[in-house]
């Protein structure tokens, strides 16, 4: 009976070596790079975030409805327009802002092209990518180091958008 218990405790004394082995390498996730913006600059772009959430709500119920015109809608909402591309060039990390060009221009282009074939399946695969592609930027980059931590503003860029990329095309065609 008492090896039994010897026997028991050891394989508990390995688990619990073992914890410590576990929780360290869970603790070992890449650095989010901090993307240094001002005060304003920053709850600027979080508001944006915030909206993007919204249409992607709007969007899906508008897929429970079968509405892909409504897809197309709120899609067109996060296009790259002359205001984004002016944001943009505020920021001063170059990943960021390819980031977020990627994401403004093919993700949302991608939407608007599979709702307009009214084919469920297709739109929601590249609603699923978009979002990835959401998930994929909150994993490279942060926005808030400490609420009181201010930084200056950064002298713009000037940005433009892909050779073949028309906003004002696809907003057209919409309306």
């Amino acid at each position: 009976m008492r090896k039994g218990v010897f026997i028991q405790n050891k394989y508990f004394l390995i688990i619990l070596l073992l914890i410590p082995l576990q929780l360290s390498a869970k603790s070992e996730k890449p650095q989010r790079t901090l993307v240094k913006l001002p005060f304003s600059e920053r709850e600027h772009v979080l508001r944006g975030m915030r909206r993007y959430l919204g249409a992607m709500e709007k969007m899906l119920g508008a897929l429970s409805r079968q509405d892909f015109l409504e897809v197309e809608t709120q899609a067109s909402t996060m296009l790259l327009d002359d205001r984004k591309l002016i944001n943009l060039g505020k920021r001063e990390n170059d990943q960021f802002i390819a980031a977020a060009m990627q994401f403004h221009s093919t993700g949302v282009t991608e939407i608007i092209k599979s709702a307009r074939t009214k084919n469920m399946q297709k739109t929601l695969v590249s609603l699923s990518s978009f979002v990835g592609r959401c998930n994929a930027c909150h994993e490279s980059f942060r926005l808030i180091e400490w609420p009181d931590k201010d930084y200056p503003p950064v002298k713009p860029k000037k940005l433009s958008a892909p050779k073949d990329f028309h906003a004002s095309e696809w907003i057209r065609k919409i309306k």
